[in-house]
């Protein structure tokens, strides 16, 4: 199970990893470095898979000279009319990456330096130097770059996705012909309110590696 959860995080870490590489092209240097002081991005996403319906609201909050993420998402999932709802926040904010559970006030911690590591190998394992190394070479391919809500974005396909990628943040997601996931507004460079960085009151947080260390 601990092989299985740093593997996942790995596939998201390794992009991240890449972001201030060269990877081959000047378009696609320039949208995979956050280039930003902060960036604030809203996401509408509405789609049905086999019957189920799912709606999402998400806003995103990055602030690079602190060094902090949040995003705060609300997820909507109608199965044969019965509705139920997520409401999740993540939150990348020191040494730590929080991802917490807003209805039941649960959350774990997980270490990023631990993270980065096991991204670090995974990347040196299939011998990458970038961003478009690593997409080829699990498969994806580099696409022309395209315009999403007026910003210039590199386009990548992997793992069965379609992406759209502006300064290292993904604002479009395709799986086939449907839309996993899209920004409907961007602000850069505005000033973001520090309570966006900060956990809620009353979240019960759990150390990811004691809940690891306990599936051994």
């Amino acid at each position: 199970m601990k092989k299985l959860f740093l593997t996942s995080f790995a596939l998201v870490m390794a992009i991240l990893v890449f972001q201030s590489c060269k990877s081959g092209g000047k378009s696609a240097d320039e949208n995979q470095v956050m280039n930003f002081k902060t960036i604030v991005v809203e996401y509408n996403s509405a789609y049905e898979m086999m019957g189920v319906k799912m709606t999402e609201n998400e806003t995103t909050w990055i602030d690079i000279k602190n060094k902090k993420e949040a995003s705060v998402s609300l997820k909507k999932t109608n199965m044969m009319g019965v509705e139920t709802s997520e409401n999740t926040m993540t939150l990348k904010d020191g040494d730590w990456y929080y991802t917490i559970n807003l209805n039941d006030k649960t959350g774990t911690k997980t270490n990023i330096k631990d993270i980065q590591d096991v991204a670090q190998m995974f990347a040196g394992s299939i011998d990458v130097t970038g961003l478009k190394d690593f997409v080829e070479k699990n498969g994806g391919k580099i696409l022309e770059n395209e315009t999403f809500l007026g910003k210039d974005c590199l386009v990548y396909e992997l793992m069965g996705t379609k992406n759209w990628m502006y300064k290292g943040v993904i604002l479009k997601t395709m799986m086939g012909d449907k839309v996993m996931k899209e920004a409907v507004k961007i602000d850069e460079d505005v000033k973001i309110p520090s309570d966006k960085f900060e956990l809620p009151a009353g979240i019960k947080i759990t150390d990811m590696e004691n809940i690891l260390n306990s599936q051994k």
